[in-house]
């Protein structure tokens, strides 16, 4: 059995190579690695010739891709692997997780989507972050789990896909940005999950919510966060309370980062801080409910009313989750 790792090559120049280790390091051989030059201006695409000369697992791509989600595609497309792995450069693959994930298959436990917890490196190594230990064969009772692990989540890079599903679903969302969305219609898909509370995977710190540079790709996981909203309300309507405080979870976090980049947006600051009332205001029943927790909707609040102190204060209502 073989396992496709894709990993675009966007300007990471410092940190590709280590990424690639983690995943060259792992106990198991037969893995191909996708690497698909986005376009990068660091020599983030001559490096990773350089890496593929030395293993022949090393595949490389040189494509001008807009998006992530448009490089995983592409990366899904070449594909031979049974399964697929989603990294960006300066992840760091944990030295087991496919070795645990192999394990699963041992015992004849077939996933079609194996979940595993996930951290962000240098930035929660005080705090890990929480993960749930199960297999599941009902997707509302997995997508409940999902919701209420912060170490999960819906981000392709903490999970590993059956080729068919992810293959499918990427078809479907061969037009789109959205990877929260992605991740749904692959787990709304699947037969059989697997989650494990070991930590695969340590997300590049840039891509923390704590130090994320606020950017389109803030308001598109907002947006995301919304629609996904509306599709639970359809499918899973017992599940509607968590994802409300998934929403306002995003909503926070992208607050956080606008207040911060403040200075550097100028005008268009008021243009999504009043995007972000709206998402607030069109559903503020849910995201006031009692099932909210009150110290966020106490931060909403001073998001509002005193964002300098709200992002002083952010940072500890994280760690306090």
């Amino acid at each position: 059995m073989q396992i496709s790792v894709i990993i675009p090559v966007a300007n990471a120049a410092d940190t590709l190579e280590r990424t690639i280790q983690s995943v060259t390091a792992q106990p198991y051989e037969a893995i191909e690695i996708l690497l698909i030059d986005a376009g990068s201006t660091d020599g983030s695409g001559a490096l990773a010739d350089r890496l593929a000369a030395r293993d022949d697992r090393i595949h490389v791509t040189h494509e001008v891709h807009t998006t992530v989600l448009a490089a995983y595609r592409a990366g899904v497309a070449q594909a031979k692997g049974d399964d697929i792995v989603f990294l960006n450069g300066g992840d760091i693959l944990s030295p087991d997780i496919l070795k645990e994930f192999i394990s699963y298959r041992a015992q004849n436990m077939q996933p079609d989507v194996f979940v595993f917890n996930m951290d962000y490196a240098g930035v929660h190594a005080h705090q890990r972050q929480e993960g749930i230990n199960g297999s599941f064969r009902d997707a509302e009772q997995w997508f409940h789990a999902l919701f209420a692990a912060t170490g999960t989540g819906f981000s392709l890079k903490n999970k590993i896909f059956k080729r068919e599903l992810i293959t499918k679903v990427f078809d479907h969302h061969s037009d789109t940005d959205d990877e929260i969305s992605a991740t749904y219609d692959a787990l709304k898909a699947a037969t059989a999950v697997v989650m494990t509370d070991t930590v695969g995977v340590a997300i590049a710190v840039d891509d923390s919510p704590l130090h994320r540079h606020f950017g389109a790709q803030s308001m598109t996981d907002v947006t995301a966060r919304l629609t996904l909203l509306e599709r639970v309300k359809q499918d899973f309507p017992s599940l509607v309370s968590e994802s409300a405080e998934y929403l306002l979870d995003g909503i926070l976090e992208t607050g956080y980062q606008l207040t911060l980049s403040k200075g550097k947006l100028g005008k268009n600051v008021k243009n999504y801080d009043k995007q972000l009332r709206t998402y607030h205001d069109a559903h503020k029943r849910l995201l006031t409910a009692d099932h909210i927790p009150a110290e966020k909707k106490w931060a909403y609040v001073l998001y509002c009313q005193v964002p300098a102190l709200y992002a002083k204060v952010y940072p500890a209502l994280r760690d306090s989750e």
